[in-house]
């Protein structure tokens, strides 16, 4: 197909559309949101062995990325070839139709109007401001609710002015419903757009807030200064999970997930579950242990302390971990602990008017003093990511701000320098982490400056650090070895406190924290030289995930098939650090990365389908993984039955690697 005419080719794709589109309906969830668009119904689419064979050889330095080659869109159902690739972002949608699930938490009494707010996302180009007047709610009926709807987040581009700001991404609504159910049930409402105006409006929005009340209860104690909604709105899988809100796609859970915690011994049992649905059992199960209601007998040092120590159970960002499960579920329960934990988080966040003022944003758990040393290592713990998605699902203002303060504190605590060289103390992790939290400011705020004051704004600092790591992927202006593996973010050991002092290496697990808010820029900036970095890190990936034979490993040595370990340390010929060796450990969100250099291999005309198998094969390790760490009788020793080791993992496993399957589109199977 790739030498047909270009109109020839989009009407044979139109066909195979049609064609394969009661498929892809079918493999919808019964619950999956229906988007009308015109008269047709569519669906919403432990940190730280030689390899077999000996080292592999390096490979010569690359290229700027090329451009990235023209590309025909796939039709929902359809499979990628050389040539075709599944849009990264949903399509316009000028009308819809969704529908809003309100549920009451515990005393909220029925027959008395209660404020329910809550943002919902369009796609890009679907509505301007203009035409939220054409947005309406209605009740089960049909009747239309009286709403106030305002613009609450554009759609913005740092590339293209044209682009920056012209349409809605996150709409704001408000209404009083009055219940007939009690907590747990819930009622549906629905909101449609671009049908007809809106006659029933509320004259003015009402803070948010006011529908709030304390926590007393469960997760959190009147104490931790948590407060939620007293009305939850929870919006669809299929468009939680379209990439509008974390960008990305991923695929809905399967309807055979249940919100509840899933008996241990019957997980147990399944050591690999069809296609890529143990990730969805497992992100929903270990969740369960990560909130500390895994099985009542659990007692002691195995409950997790994410009110107190040093904030360990919060690294790798703890709220987006259980955002990305509410995603892909749309469970209640994944909704109201990512609120309350994003709550918590906010209220431990260093306030403005804190002295010094570098340490606004900074997270009380990590950092108790705030006139103490913070560093990067400090603000590896400031998050605005979760943050903003609170922001967006509830209308709150205060979550808006806390994603401020965590974005300044990486430019005023942090001690690492924005480019690498030789000789400064540098990490991927937290450059990446660096470059997500302005990416979310910019998102909320546009490319306004990150302080009062402050020449840096926003935008420029997504453009430098995404500049500076192509930068770095290239060779660092000739400081890097021309024979190195290509695609790694390359520093010595010195720099990052791992491995050999001198030695040029990576600790690969950290990457996919540099990924995954590269992903997030591209579709900030459409840049060709970001798609070509993504690309290219999946070619250092499978040197730092090499296949291990049963007698090369210490891990699952009872396992046939060669398995995939990840290095805690790669040198820069590709070789593993004996001394740290290889381990399963991060082999999710590693394949996660991976998973996105193939798709990005795809987009760029340059598939590599070693790459997907590498991302496959980590996944089956994964698998393997989640049967090691369920245990269904631990909990009669006051052990959890999910364990979580160390608490961080839950966070590590599931923030980066949501759009592992969807990414894969092309494999089968990964269960064999």
């Amino acid at each position: 197909m790739t030498h047909l005419p270009v109109l020839r080719r989009r009407a044979i794709a139109l066909r195979l559309s049609f064609l394969l589109l009661a498929a892809a309906l079918a493999a919808c969830r019964p619950a999956a949101v229906e988007l009308r668009v015109g008269d047709a119904a569519v669906p919403a689419a432990d940190e730280r062995a030689e390899p077999a064979g000996g080292a592999p050889p390096a490979a010569p330095a690359a290229a700027a990325a090329p451009a990235a080659a023209p590309v025909q869109p796939l039709a929902p159902g359809d499979s990628a070839g050389p040539s075709v690739v599944r849009p990264l972002m949903p399509a316009q949608r000028m009308h819809g139709i969704t529908t809003v699930r309100l549920h009451p938490v515990e005393g909220v009494p029925t027959g008395q109007p209660q404020l329910v707010t809550f943002g919902l996302p369009f796609p890009r180009d679907s509505i301007t401001v203009a035409g939220l007047s054409r947005v309406r709610v209605l009740d089960a009926n049909g009747l239309e609710i009286p709403a106030y709807v305002e613009q609450l987040t554009p759609w913005r581009h740092l590339s293209d002015a044209t682009r920056d700001g012209t349409s809605v991404r996150i709409a704001r609504i408000q209404l009083r419903y009055s219940f007939s159910v009690r907590h747990p049930a819930g009622e549906a409402i629905r909101v449609e757009w671009g049908y007809r105006n809106r006659t029933q409006s509320l004259g003015s929005l009402q803070n948010p807030r006011d529908g709030w009340q304390p926590v007393t209860s469960g997760s959190f104690v009147a104490g931790d200064g948590v407060s939620e909604p007293r009305v939850y709105a929870l919006l669809e899988p299929a468009l939680l999970s379209s990439g509008m809100l974390k960008f990305g796609p991923m695929r809905p859970f399967i309807a055979a997930v249940a919100e509840t915690r899933d008996d241990p011994a019957v997980m147990d049992a399944t050591q690999h579950w069809p296609r890529y649905d143990e990730q969805m059992y497992a992100s929903k199960n270990f969740f369960y242990a990560h909130i500390n209601e895994d099985d009542p007998r659990v007692t002691g040092s195995y409950l997790t302390p994410y009110k107190g120590g040093q904030g360990e159970p919060w690294l790798y960002d703890r709220v987006s971990a259980f955002y990305v499960l509410y995603f892909r579920s749309g469970f209640l329960k994944a909704l109201r602990e990512s609120v309350r934990a994003a709550e918590f988080y906010r209220v431990n966040l260093y306030p403005p008017g804190t002295t010094p003022d570098a340490a606004v944003g900074a997270f009380r758990l990590k950092a108790p003093n705030p006139a103490g040393y913070i560093g990067s290592n400090g603000t590896m713990y400031s998050y605005p990511e979760g943050l903003a998605y609170t922001h967006w699902l509830t209308g709150d203002a205060l979550a808006k701000e806390g994603a401020r303060w965590a974005a300044k504190a990486h430019e005023d605590a942090g001690d690492e320098p924005d480019r690498w060289s030789p000789s400064s103390s540098y990490t991927e992790r937290h450059v990446g982490i660096k470059l997500m939290a302005h990416t979310i400011a910019y998102e909320l705020y546009g490319d306004v400056p990150y302080k009062t004051g402050a020449s840096r704004t926003y935008g420029e600092r997504v453009r430098t650090l995404t500049t500076n790591l192509v930068w770095h992927q290239n060779g660092a202006g000739g400081a890097l070895p021309a024979n190195r593996v290509d695609g790694g973010l390359w520093k010595y050991g010195s720099q990052e406190g791992n491995g050999p002092s001198g030695s040029l290496l990576v600790s690969f697990w950290q990457t996919p924290y540099v990924i995954d808010p590269m992903v997030r820029a591209y579709v900030l900036t459409d840049d060709a030289a970001i798609a070509g970095f993504i690309r290219r890190t999946g070619n250092a990936l499978k040197y730092a995930a090499k296949p291990y034979a049963p007698a090369q490993r210490s891990y699952y040595t009872g396992v046939p098939e060669n398995l995939r370990m990840v290095d805690y340390v790669t040198l820069i010929d590709g070789s593993t650090y004996a001394a740290d060796g290889a381990a399963p450990d991060h082999a999710l969100p590693v394949a996660g990365a991976l998973a996105w250099s193939y798709y990005f291999g795809v987009l760029t005309g340059q598939p590599d389908e070693t790459v997907r198998q590498a991302a496959d094969e980590l996944y089956r390790v994964y698998s393997y993984e989640v049967n090691e760490w369920t245990r269904p009788t631990a909990p009669a020793s006051g052990a959890t039955a999910y364990r979580n080791s160390p608490f961080r993992k839950y966070n590590w496993n599931y923030r980066t690697s949501g759009s592992l399957s969807w990414a894969l589109s092309r494999v089968g199977s990964a269960k064999g």
